[in-house]
């Protein structure tokens, strides 16, 4: 009986300093790593339960004065919301250099690197087979080269390797030129023993239906080969490949690549094409006119340097971040401002948004206290069913990765203290969170209970200045 009344009163003991914890006052740090001193500096930093960061563009003044005269400024004027909520814009401290006429496409900071079109309509060959001797046989049925189209160009014919050394055509093989991630082809040329085409350069050619692709257009040329010799295929130290002065860009053929998931084929090249650019008048007015655009460009970023350090001035509310301002960049700035908050911050809890958003600050803190959301480790929010979809149903999937969620300062501590091992980068704004978060063993707090009335409204192009002030 007494060591079944200590292990009652063990339990009991448990249980007590279980329900002590979960009904601590959610404003109360859980851990040393919510201090309000920075121990490298023993600098003191005001605490707030909820630090806001939003993901700003930097020329986006008139998206953050609406956020500043709507609920950022509630926020400031609030006697006991100022306390609760820090709010932050994060910016890139260097917009890109390049002008967006040269860059490669509008989400990167990559120059367009032309040369003068070599002549007017004329033919390039994407590959050229010196000597035969480098053909090896391949293993696979079907072959794909991805590429990207940087300037517009007309394909004006699909080719194919011959079966070995010989100039000798012995399978029967199809090339097709498909957009990239569309399951009709663009136009295919089919490939016999019978009906070879014409041998240009070591490669056997048969001319197709010529369409002009856009600048931007991402195809892939898949060859396919159903009999049981296979394709001939070139070895990637062997490959020079011509992209046309810069027209094109084509992927890595490189020996070991596996094929994406949605790839029609093994990674490689088992023949080529030839084309022609289109506009070749275009193309030298606008290498022309490049110095003159760089020295504006140049101009135009010194003026918005000093235009955002006068708005940080200000306001006081902006993190300038160690990264170029592109979209492709974003979740390396995100990053970037989690490794800032632990240095320079102190919170509880860190919630991401972006500045086309709108965030019901009542709602917000509202449910943070009715959840007591004080467990260590976890992430609450809202998440959109695609990347680009509409609507905001409730989510309770730990996934943060299309947008705003809530994370405790201990996952960014353990994420972002150096040497910050623990972290993978992305390559789209919208896996920003997810970078920081998915290798960490998070838990969530459930909200199957939520109704459709969002905490934070986010509307694309359509959440503009005027409608956040309707809100």
């Amino acid at each position: 009986m007494r060591r079944l009344g200590l292990a009652l009163l063990s339990c009991a003991v448990a249980v007590l300093v279980h329900l002590w914890v979960a009904h601590r006052p959610s404003s109360t740090p859980l851990d040393n790593n919510t201090h309000s001193v920075n121990h490298h500096q023993d600098v003191a930093f005001p605490f707030f339960e909820v630090l806001v960061g939003v993901l700003s563009a930097r020329h986006h003044h008139e998206l953050r004065r609406a956020i500043r005269d709507t609920w950022l400024g509630y926020l400031r004027d609030h006697a006991h919301f100022q306390h609760r909520v820090g709010v932050k814009f994060i910016v890139g401290n260097h917009g890109c250099a390049i002008p967006e006429e040269d860059r490669e496409d509008s989400y990167s900071c990559s120059l367009l690197n032309f040369s003068e079109p070599a002549g007017r309509h004329a033919e390039t060959e994407i590959v050229t087979v010196s000597d035969p001797s480098l053909l090896a046989p391949s293993d696979v049925s079907a072959i794909a080269l991805d590429f990207k189209v940087l300037h517009p160009m007309v394909i004006t014919r699909l080719g194919v390797f011959p079966s070995g050394t010989r100039p000798e055509l012995q399978n029967n093989v199809t090339v097709k030129l498909l957009q990239l991630d569309q399951e009709e082809a663009v136009v295919t040329a089919r490939f016999s023993a019978i009906s070879t085409g014409t041998l240009v350069k070591g490669v056997w050619y048969k001319p197709v239906e010529q369409f002009i692709l856009p600048k931007g257009f991402e195809g892939t040329l898949v060859w396919e080969n159903l009999d049981s010799a296979g394709l001939s295929t070139l070895t990637s130290p062997s490959v020079q490949l011509n992209d046309g002065g810069g027209v094109l860009k084509i992927s890595s053929i490189a020996d070991g690549l596996l094929p994406h998931r949605s790839a029609r084929g093994f990674p490689g090249l088992a023949g080529g094409f030839t084309f022609t650019v289109y506009d070749e008048d275009g193309l030298s007015a606008l290498l022309r006119g490049r110095p003159g655009r760089m020295e504006r460009h140049a101009s135009m970023l010194r003026r918005e340097d000093a235009a955002l350090q006068e708005e940080s001035e200000r306001h006081g509310d902006m993190v300038f971040v160690d990264v170029v301002d592109t979209y492709r960049n974003v979740p390396t700035k995100l990053l970037q401002f989690y490794k800032w908050s632990v240095g320079n911050a102190d919170f509880n809890l860190l919630l991401k948004t972006d500045d086309d958003c709108y965030i019901d600050v009542d709602s917000v803190l509202m449910k943070i206290d009715h959840k007591r959301l004080r467990r260590r480790n976890f992430w609450w929010g809202k998440e959109k069913t695609s990347a680009w979809g509409s609507g905001w149903p409730p989510s309770d999937r730990r996934n943060i990765r299309t947008q705003p969620g809530s994370v405790r300062r201990s996952v960014i501590w353990t994420c972002c203290r150096p040497p910050s091992t623990r972290l993978r980068s992305c390559s789209s704004s919208g896996t920003g969170g997810g970078s920081v978060v998915t290798p960490v063993a998070v838990t969530e707090s459930v909200s199957r209970g939520c109704t459709h009335h969002s905490s934070v409204c986010s509307g694309g192009s359509d959440c503009s200045p005027l409608l956040f002030r309707d809100l």
